[in-house]
Formats: C-alpha cells, structure tokens, sequence
C-alpha cells in the first residue's frame, strides 16, 4: 500500500477523487517514509525568517520542493534538516 501511495501519479488522485485536504497527505506521504515535504509550524517560521511572504500552503510546498531540487537535495531530507533546526529553537 505505502508504495501506491508513494508514487506519484497517484497523489493528485487522492487530492482530488478522495477528497483528501493537502496537508493530510503530505502528512501521511511523510509517515510511510515517501520523499516528501510536509509543512508545520516550524517550516513555516523557517520560511518566514527567510524572507519567503506567507504563502497559501499549495505554493509554500511547492517552494520547498523547488528549493530541494536546486540545491540538490531530496526533498523529504530538506524538510527534516529544517523541521530538527526549527523544533530545537536554533
């Protein structure tokens, strides 16, 4: 099942056929251990100390995911470095 999941020509189907709200997803792509960002407080604050606007959630995900891939990152690794840097008040 996490495979079917993982993949992602599946996720848009379970957005939108499933009625699944992004952040559960997301959620849910990070505890089957997928590559993935999934955004909290601590990514948020992140951002917003960065100088990046508050954004909806759909296009602050997709910031993420844009900067892991110019950095060169995986993505789901970029987001547990900020997660772990914001979450021990660094």
């Amino acid at each position: 099942m996490g495979a079917v999941i993982c993949d992602v020509s599946f996720q848009p189907r379970c957005k939108y056929e499933r009625n699944l709200r992004p952040r559960l997803l997301d959620l849910l792509l990070s505890c089957l251990m997928c590559s993935h960002v999934a955004l909290d407080v601590h990514l948020r604050a992140f951002a917003v100390d960065a100088g990046v606007p508050d954004l909806p959630y759909d296009q602050l995900h997709a910031v993420y995911e844009e900067v892991a891939v110019l950095l060169g990152h995986d993505k789901g690794d970029l987001e547990h470095a900020v997660w772990r840097h914001r979450s021990k008040g660094a």
